[in-house]
């Protein structure tokens, strides 16, 4: 498994060194400084053309935060929040608009975050993988797990085992932001995340030269994982994944 999540999108493990390559590539940006937008000054982004992207912004108080993404390849009609500048949750919806779950994503659009809530017909939803295990199979996944016994006492036959998944996700900081919200200074959008694969695609930054893998998957709604070229074993459809994942949120509004 990769030693940094910056490996799952085909990134150098060290920041720095991806920021000295992208001072000679094509960035996006805006200079907001005379007049910051939803408290961003400056934005700018490396959009790389296998789907990786980082960058950094910086805050009408000159905060600067860098951050990471994968793009999206399948928007989902969702309510987003802003928490922090570089901070959403992100709530997908049905297609009756039921809400799906509530999740917290860092964002690659952080100007485009209003103070409310607001309703987007597609917002894009990315899992970069920090550390996951791949099963063969979905069988194969459901022996490594401990099933959840509902109805256990009753009758034999009437109970039955439930699995969480395939197709699950959670965001820890979710809980925790209801119980103590004055700790949002310390949330962050790491997940827990199992999936089956749908489509996988090895490609290759173009900025560095290092493969990772863009896999497709669905939670109810669709993300767009990104694994580490050295996975073992190697992703493939039908495969299930099972870990800990960084998750991003884009508007798409710069997508090209």
């Amino acid at each position: 498994m990769a030693t940094s999540f910056l490996e799952s999108l085909g990134l150098d493990p060290d920041p720095d060194t991806n920021f000295e390559l992208m001072n000679s590539a094509q960035v996006l940006g805006m200079d907001m400084r005379e007049s910051p937008v939803n408290d961003i000054s400056v934005w700018g982004v490396y959009p790389d053309p296998s789907g990786a992207s980082f960058g950094f912004f910086v805050t009408s108080d000159e905060v600067q935060t860098d951050f990471y993404s994968v793009r999206g390849t399948r928007g989902q009609r969702a309510t987003v929040t802003r928490l922090t500048p570089g901070l959403a949750e992100v709530q997908p919806v049905s297609e009756d608009d039921e809400p799906l779950t509530r999740l917290l994503v860092a964002v690659d659009d952080p100007a485009l975050y209003p103070p409310t809530e607001i309703i987007l017909e597609e917002y894009f939803i990315g899992a970069i993988a920090e550390e996951m295990t791949v099963f063969d199979s979905v069988d194969e996944w459901k022996e490594h797990q401990e099933p959840i016994k509902v109805g256990e006492g009753l009758p034999e036959g009437v109970g039955q085992e439930l699995y969480l998944g395939p197709g699950f996700v959670t965001s820890p900081w979710i809980f925790a932001l209801a119980e103590d919200p004055d700790q949002l200074d310390r949330a962050n959008p790491i997940a827990i995340l199992n999936a089956e694969c749908e489509t996988v695609e090895l490609v290759t930054n173009e900025l560095t030269g290092k493969k990772w893998y863009r896999v497709e998957i669905s939670c109810g709604f669709p993300l767009t994982l990104a694994l580490p070229a050295d996975t073992t074993p190697a992703p493939h459809p039908g495969s299930m994944v099972e870990g800990e994942v960084f998750l991003t949120g884009s508007t798409g509004h710069w997508y090209q």
